[in-house]
């Protein structure tokens, strides 16, 4: 899911940021943040991110990759919000490239790594494959107001509802000693 949502986002922001209510000029200005900001949540992880678990610091990614869809779709329109989307998105885009490696790690061991994380970027893969034209679609609807931001914000719930399952699945087979699958 959250590969969808960053590759929706990385081909269409700045249409996002404008059916949010920003003119052109302020979306290009907004999006050109996120960049900048995923080098400071890298750097915040790196400084502060080595004190809790590699799933802790997941959960805490997707909650705020939720919050800056949240703050898109409630107060875009504003320059401000739409600054505070950009940084909380970029932090969490940047903090989600380092996850997404470390928490297998940490949930599976390094044993057989390289097959784990193979078998776990083919859905990647397709989901960054389809999410542009997914979105292209959700936007030409012709409805009143795009629907993507919160279509967004829910794959974003879903998720975090999915990872918080997988922890939780895999905790419980590594306690009672049943290899995960």
């Amino acid at each position: 899911m959250t590969a969808f949502i960053t590759s929706a986002i990385a081909v269409h922001v700045v249409n996002l940021l404008q059916s949010a209510g920003l003119a052109l000029g302020s979306a290009v200005l907004v999006a050109s943040l996120i960049g900048p900001m995923q080098v400071a949540g890298r750097l915040a992880e790196l400084s502060f991110g080595r004190r809790l678990p590699s799933v802790a610091v997941g959960a805490l990614t997707l909650l705020l990759l939720i919050l800056s869809l949240v703050t898109l779709w409630l107060g875009g329109s504003t320059l401000a919000m739409a600054f505070a989307f950009a940084a909380m998105y970029g932090c969490a885009n940047g903090v989600h490239t380092i996850v997404r490696g470390t928490v297998p790690a940490e949930l599976f061991g390094r044993d057989g790594y390289g097959g784990l994380m193979g078998r776990l970027s083919r859905p990647s893969f397709i989901a960054r494959a389809v999410a542009p034209l997914a979105l292209s679609w959700t936007a030409s609807l012709g409805l009143a107001r795009d629907p993507s931001i919160p279509l967004l914000a829910l794959a974003g719930l879903l998720a975090l509802a999915a990872y918080a399952v997988a922890i939780r699945r895999t905790r419980r087979r590594t306690v009672v000693g049943v290899e995960p699958e």
